[in-house]
C-alpha cells in the first residue's frame, strides 16, 4: 500500500550519525556524555585525545540538560480511553472491537489469496517464468532517449508474494491501493533492462484480484506467457497469521476509519461473504 510504504522513512540519529533511531535512542548517548563531561572539565588540555568530536560532546550534553530539565507529566484524572473503538475501560492492546476487526481482515484475506494462489498456479507466472511482451519502451541512458521493444521475450525474477493482500484490490482511496508488482529481466544479449510489470498490466491475467485504473496509460500492453514458473504458494501462505499490511491498518487507524472513511471493514466483509472472482 503506498500509505504504508510512504511511512517507512528512515530515521537518522543527530548524535552518531547511524539509521534507525534518534538522539533520545542512542546506544552512545551515555559514552559521549561522560566524554563531553571530562572534557567541559579540562578545557585547556589539548594533550589529550577524545574518541567523539566536540560536536558530539556539545549535542550529548544539551540532550542530558534537556532530559534532567524534563518534568514528569501529572498523572491524568480522566479514565483510560481506547484509541482505536474510543470507548473506555480497556486500551487498544486489549481492545474487543480490534480483535474482531483483525479476525475479519484476516479471513477475507484468506479469501483472496486461495484466489490468488489457484490462479497464478493456473497461468503460471512468477520468478523462473518467460514472458512474451508485445509492446513497451524504456528510456537508454546510451542513446540519452526512449527505446520501444515489440515481441520482445523476458524472464520473471522476482516477486514478493508476501505483500499481496485483499487490498490489492480495493478501489477507494487510491493511497491504500497496492503497488505491488512483478520483475522480469529482458532476455537480451545487448541489454541490461529490468523492468517492472504492475498491476495495470497483471489485471490481464488475474482480474478483479487487482485493482487498476481503467484510465491510466501502460507502457507493457500485452504479455504472453511462454515457458509457466512453477509457484510454490501453499497453504501456510493462504493461511499466513502475520501480514504486516493487515497489521499496519489497524495499527494506524481507529474503527471509525477503517469502516467509515475508508471503508476497509466492508470490504474485507463483501469478499467474505461473495468470495472474489477472477
Amino acid at each position: 500500500m503506498r500509505a504504508m510504504k510512504w511511512g517507512k522513512g528512515t530515521v537518522t540519529c543527530g548524535l552518531c550519525s547511524a539509521t534507525g533511531h534518534n538522539i533520545r535512542g542512542c546506544p552512545m548517548m551515555e559514552e559521549v556524555a561522560a566524554e563531553a563531561e571530562i572534557a567541559a572539565a579540562s578545557p585547556n588540555n589539548t594533550s589529550r585525545a577524545y574518541k567523539f568530536y566536540p560536536w558530539q560532546h556539545a549535542r550529548a550534553m544539551m540532550e542530558k540538560k534537556k532530559r534532567e530539565n524534563k518534568k514528569a507529566k501529572p498523572k491524568s484524572t480522566k479514565p483510560r480511553k481506547c484509541s482505536f473503538c474510543k470507548l473506555t475501560d480497556h486500551t487498544k492492546r486489549n481492545c474487543p472491537y480490534k480483535k474482531s476487526v483483525k479476525q475479519e481482515l484476516y479471513e477475507a484475506n484468506v479469501v483472496w489469496r486461495k484466489a490468488f494462489a489457484e490462479q497464478a498456479k493456473e497461468i503460471g507466472i512468477g520468478p523462473g517464468a518467460l514472458i512474451k511482451i508485445k509492446r513497451f519502451q524504456s528510456y537508454s541512458g546510451t542513446s540519452m532517449g526512449w527505446r520501444v521493444y515489440k515481441d520482445v521475450m523476458s524472464l520473471v525474477t522476482a516477486a514478493d508474494w508476501d505483500e499481496l493482500t485483499f487490498m490489492n484490490s480495493y478501489g477507494l482511496h487510491w493511497q491504500y491501493q497496492s503497488l505491488w508488482y512483478f520483475e522480469h529481466h529482458l532476455a537480451m544479449p545487448e541489454s541490461d533492462i529490468k523492468v517492472r510489470i504492475g498491476q495495470p498490466e497483471l489485471k490481464q491475467f488475474f482480474g478483479n484480484l487487482f485493482y487498476a485504473d481503467k484510465n491510466r496509460h501502460t507502457s507493457i500492453q500485452g504479455i504472453e506467457v511462454v515457458n509457466k514458473a512453477a509457484i510454490l504458494l501453499g497453504e501456510e501462505w493462504v493461511n499466513s497469521d502475520e501480514v504486516k499490511e493487515l497489521d499496519w491498518l489497524i495499527d494506524q487507524h481507529s474503527l471509525a476509519e477503517l469502516e467509515g472513511e475508508l471503508a476497509i471493514i466492508p470490504w474485507a466483509r463483501k469478499i467474505i461473504q461473495d468470495g472474489i472472482k477472477v
